[in-house]
């Protein structure tokens, strides 16, 4: 058994022993819902831990985790150990802040997080995850934060999605090799001062569908004037754009097969 999804815990005995004897395991996802007494998540814990074990190999390959908090505690994994090797995680639930055994991972180069509210200091520890390839963030509201130049070093693309447009200030020179950029709000107004001509790489954006056509035009406008000329993408759903993959080509696949395309004209106005 490779893949292993749509698995409901409430932290009692019996299945979770039998996960141990899995070794094959490469794909994980529960979901951890709460019952009458239901407090002890040991076993939970324990088998999450033999899981993202990391034994040293050279190649241990793709390695997925998802974990869904729905109305209990996120502390089965606040005590997880190193040393572990996941190549990607996604984590919904309430964090206020970074789980430790997240910075300590191995291997890690796909994560997404979702919550209510993002943190400073949960967003500062994330820019320290140095293999990152690709971040997605999904919040109602991000705290204050700042992408600096030394900070998510090899991402390649990045998708924030939220209900306030409380988007990052991105210093000039930081994410040098970014190919995507997806910033999912409605809400969003004009560039956000996000100056996308620092992106050398930049190859698409990504906007909510709903913004407005004011905002709209501004990107193609900015798009127009990039080095790349990168597309200008509308994306229909943001369901799509929240679905997990475990790998990051199929993300783009699945959210160009939603999306509207704002083409940039070699020569004359904008066409739509």
């Amino acid at each position: 058994l490779q893949t292993l999804a749509g698995f409901a815990s409430n932290g009692s005995e019996g299945f979770l022993h039998l996960m141990r004897y899995m070794n094959k395991l490469r794909k994980l996802k529960i979901w951890c819902m709460s019952s009458a007494g239901s407090t002890d998540w040991t076993d939970l814990r324990e088998a999450i831990q033999q899981f993202i074990l990391d034994e040293k190999e050279a190649n241990i390959g793709t390695r997925s985790l998802s974990l869904h908090f729905t109305g209990c505690s996120e502390d089965a994994i606040n005590s997880l150990k190193e040393p572990c090797y996941l190549s990607s995680l996604k984590l919904h639930g309430n964090f206020p802040q970074l789980p430790q055994f997240v910075t300590s991972l191995r291997g890690l180069k796909e994560l997404c997080l979702s919550s209510t509210k993002f943190t400073t200091g949960l967003l500062e520890a994330l820019s320290n995850l140095s293999y990152l390839q690709y971040l997605k963030l999904v919040a109602d509201e991000l705290e204050k934060f700042i992408i600096k130049v030394q900070g998510f070093p090899r991402l390649l693309r990045l998708c924030i999605v939220l209900q306030c447009p409380t988007f990052p200030v991105i210093e000039e020179g930081a994410l040098p090799f970014l190919v995507t950029l997806q910033l999912l709000c409605k809400d969003l107004h004009g560039l956000s001062d996000i100056q996308i001509e620092c992106f050398k790489h930049l190859q698409e954006v990504t906007l909510h569908s709903g913004v407005t056509p004011a905002t709209r035009q501004e990107w193609v406008k900015a798009a127009k004037e990039h080095l790349n000329r990168p597309k200008v993408l509308l994306l229909k759903s943001v369901d799509t754009a929240e679905s997990e993959h475990t790998d990051v080509d199929s993300v783009m696949e699945a959210v160009k097969s939603e999306t509207t395309e704002y083409s940039i004209a070699p020569e004359g106005p904008e066409q739509v």
